[in-house]
């Protein structure tokens, strides 16, 4: 018998937002600067700092907060902030201290104000996103 899976990011509100705000903060981040580390202009994405997988529970709405991003080329990206994690934190320690040790103690201290995953929160995020972008 053949299993039938149903794609839930489509059909899911929150899932739905959450794919535009992605698109979004992508954008903010991104847009009229280059790669923070070599400053290549080119194929630029927004690389976290607390990563996705670390914004749940009450720090969630980190994951779209313009200031726990780093506009990355494709060069330095993947290669360099995953692929060599302690030298990329050694470099944002030395290039980003003060961004990075707020960043740091926030996900350390779990702090409330900062929002969950709700329809609500997300819409307000997409947004105050629009709002960067003019």
């Amino acid at each position: 018998m053949k299993r039938s899976y149903i794609n839930s990011r489509s059909s899911n509100p929150v899932s739905i937002l959450e794919h535009k705000a992605d698109a979004l903060i992508q954008k903010v981040v991104c847009r009229n600067t280059c790669c923070a580390v070599c400053h290549n202009p080119w194929g630029l994405a927004g690389h976290h700092i607390i990563t996705k997988a670390q914004c749940r529970g009450s720090i969630y709405l980190m994951r779209y907060d313009p200031r726990n991003l780093v506009p990355l080329c494709q060069y330095c990206h993947v290669p360099f902030a995953h692929e060599q994690e302690d030298k990329w934190k050694l470099w944002m320690r030395g290039n980003m201290a003060e961004r990075y040790g707020e960043l740091r103690r926030i996900l350390g201290s779990k702090r409330m104000d900062v929002g969950l995953r709700t329809e609500e929160n997300i819409r307000e995020i997409i947004k105050q996103l629009n709002g960067c972008l003019g």
